[in-house]
């Protein structure tokens, strides 16, 4: 059975780390694999050019960052040792030292043989079950609760519990929403959010609702389908539901209103 003495998660900027000796010396650390790979070919009794061996070098270097970038330079050497020693198998292996070969011999030192690793992996997150129904439910009532009672601290909260007004009393006419919804887009064409403006694809689409808009002479005629997408209208929908919901709320007995959730929602 396989013994883990150290679990300590990885300290990722400590020397000898892959990343870490990469951006300070690359070539020192292709030497070094460089090196293990030729010692392990006399070791399986194989002859290995010296142009392969680099090849390989520089290939499992690369690709053995980019799935453990805070891999230890002293765990891969080991990896390779013991893989010519014929310590560490896998499925489909060959006698040869290939970037694939010593890929693989170091995801099973990895994985197997974390008692011999200079630095190993960090021990993985606790496993959190899946939430009930019944969680999900207390979870969306909480989330409902806090916003109707303070719906101007939590209007952000508005879009994800706006259907859940309307289902339960928030009765709005098709001009009650046109009206809202033209109000906060006028606002918003007068004064475009700032953050807007940073991008290029951001002042085109400021620049093309503008236009659009002050081209309508009757603004009843506004397509919504058009400018779906562009983020003015995204937020004036998002702004005139909040605004809607707010006046709403003014009017209602909170508790009355919680009671009317639970009967529908449970």
């Amino acid at each position: 059975m396989m013994k883990v003495y150290n679990l300590v998660p990885a300290v990722i900027s400590e020397p000898g780390r892959l990343s870490v000796e990469l951006a300070h010396d690359k070539q020192k650390v292709i030497l070094r694999i460089f090196e293990e790979i030729v010692r392990s070919a006399v070791i399986m009794g194989i002859n290995v050019e010296a142009q392969s061996a680099k090849h390989n070098a520089i290939e499992v270097v690369e690709y053995i960052k980019k799935q453990w970038p805070y891999a230890h330079i002293d765990d891969i050497c080991q990896s390779i040792k013991m893989g010519a020693y014929g310590q560490l198998k896998f499925e489909g292996q060959l006698s040869t030292l290939s970037a694939s070969n010593i890929y693989q011999w170091y995801k099973e030192f990895r994985l197997s043989h974390q008692d011999k690793m200079v630095a190993p992996p960090p021990a993985p997150p606790p496993a959190y079950p899946e939430p009930t129904e019944d969680m999900k439910k207390t979870i969306i009532r909480e989330s409902f609760e806090s916003y109707i009672n303070d719906p101007v601290e939590k209007e952000h909260m508005a879009n994800l519990h706006f259907d859940r007004l309307v289902a339960l009393g928030l009765n709005l006419s098709n001009q009650d929403k046109i009206d809202a919804f033209h109000k906060e887009l006028q606002k918003l064409i007068n004064n475009p959010p700032i953050d807007l403006f940073k991008e290029k694809k951001g002042r085109i689409q400021i620049r093309e609702i503008q236009n659009y808009w002050d081209s309508l002479e009757d603004k009843g005629q506004y397509n919504y389908n058009l400018h779906a997408e562009n983020p003015l209208h995204k937020q004036a929908v998002t702004q005139s539901k909040i605004k809607l919901a707010n006046a709403w709320l003014k009017k209602q007995d909170k508790n009355e209103l919680l009671k009317k959730f639970d009967e529908k929602y449970g």
